[in-house]
């Protein structure tokens, strides 16, 4: 009687969260606020905030840049009040959230019918839906089978295959380098930009490109463009296009928990939380998400080649470094990663003109534990591990809410870094380098 009664609720508990997840969310009278820390003490006050409370914050508490907190109508009066109490300088930047989701027809409800449906469908150039990046990218292979292979990590919790690119030419088991964009389901323009990387990779090679070339032949590269499958493709379907997390069920009826706490390095140490609602919460044990559990099966495949780990996020154009998970704690490579990473921000300036901070996450933000940039770095010791926070600026103000002419611009700050990257890679590799 006791397992069908736990039965029976068990069945209520999936059915309550099924019907949840099929609702259209919406964002209606939500602002975006940006908050600006003027002390040590304000930081801190922040960073408590941020991990006890179920705001959304759209970028960490940092004393260097302001921190965009995203409100509902229910909260506001009340968080402005906790803000001015404490002494903070605090700027609306949006009224409303979901006016401005619509207005670049990015919402199940946008008026713009048409919109939505030229950038879900629009692979290069657009924001596409999961099953259309597949099809693009079987049509992509057919006719370039010499150099492009689509290989899967694995099923995700809804039961999708989570692909790789898998891009190289002449020779086996060569040094590798891995890309991957998306891990965070709000964050497109990631996914955008590693999409727009496969293509330009191929359609370089086919053009002879000498530069692209010589990266295809020294290098086998793995790119993943949606690192988190499930939750790219709620962030379209449902409205929900502000949604983080995977769509693994939890405790309470809970649903996902942050792919970029639950890698099993210093797991939930820092700058993650247990509250199964919370945004950064690090899941009910490390590699307890399946999407990330994927990624490390295939990062682990290939950890004796693997000379470049890349990980795309947004926003704030930042270049990172490991560690993340403390303010103390540092590779024995430091400061190779900080000279290379310097390089390859001054690059992309001169081809784009876009200025990125170079730094560990704590020098720039504050410490979160559980990434996959410091799994890569402290257990697979791979050489040269970098994350990307993508434009816009935190002067522009729609954060997460990128328009489609965005994409080309962040594409090529990806590509000018990775250039440089590659190059410091094939130099210790002991080869002639002529990347361009």
């Amino acid at each position: 009687m006791l397992h069908l009664i736990r039965a029976a609720c068990l069945l209520l508990l999936l059915t309550l969260i099924s019907s949840a997840l099929s609702e259209i969310v919406r964002y209606d009278g939500h602002k975006v606020i940006s908050v600006h820390a003027g002390t040590p003490e304000q930081v801190k006050w922040l960073g408590k905030l941020h991990d006890t409370s179920l705001l959304d914050f759209w970028t960490h508490p940092s004393l260097i840049r302001p921190t965009d907190i995203r409100v509902g109508p229910k909260d506001y009066g009340d968080l402005m009040k906790q803000l001015r109490q404490q002494g903070f300088n605090v700027t609306v930047v949006h009224e409303d959230v979901q006016k401005l989701i619509e207005s670049v027809g990015q919402h199940p409800h946008s008026k713009d019918k048409r919109a939505v449906k030229l950038s879900s469908e629009t692979v290069i150039g657009g924001f596409p839906r999961y099953a259309n990046i597949y099809a693009w990218a079987v049509d992509k292979q057919k006719s370039n089978s010499g150099i492009m292979q689509i290989l899967t990590a694995g099923k995700t919790y809804q039961g999708r295959d989570q692909y790789v690119i898998k891009l190289g030419n002449n020779g086996l088991n060569k040094p590798a380098i891995w890309l991957d964009g998306g891990i965070h389901a709000r964050e497109w323009i990631a996914v955008a930009a590693a999409l727009n990387i496969i293509d330009k990779l191929v359609t370089g090679y086919n053009a002879q490109d000498q530069t692209i070339i010589n990266l295809l032949t020294n290098f086998d590269w793995y790119i993943m463009p949606v690192a988190n499958p499930d939750g790219y493709e709620y962030s379209h379907t449902s409205g929900n296009r502000l949604w983080r997390k995977t769509l693994t069920p939890h405790k309470y009826g809970a649903v996902g928990a942050d792919p970029n706490r639950n890698w099993g390095y210093q797991w939930c140490i820092t700058g993650a939380s247990h509250v199964t609602t919370s945004n950064q919460f690090c899941g009910s044990h490390p590699w307890s998400e399946k999407c990330v559990d994927n990624m490390r099966g295939a990062l682990d495949s290939i950890k004796t080649r693997l000379k470049v780990y890349m990980t795309l996020h947004s926003y704030g154009q930042m270049w990172f470094v490991p560690y993340a998970w403390s303010r103390i704690a540092y590779p024995q490579d430091y400061q190779t990663l900080v000279m290379t990473g310097r390089s390859a921000v001054s690059a992309i300036q001169r081809a784009t003109g876009a200025v990125y901070s170079v730094g560990r996450v704590p020098d720039l933000l504050y410490e979160a534990s559980g990434s996959s940039m410091d799994w890569v770095k402290g257990y697979l010791g791979t050489p040269y591990v970098f994350g990307m926070e993508l434009r816009p600026t935190q002067n522009i103000p729609n954060g997460f809410i990128t328009t489609t002419d965005s994409i080309a611009p962040a594409t090529e700050d990806v590509w000018q870094g990775l250039k440089v990257v590659a190059q410091r890679a094939q130099m210790d590799l002991r080869k002639p380098s002529v990347i361009g």
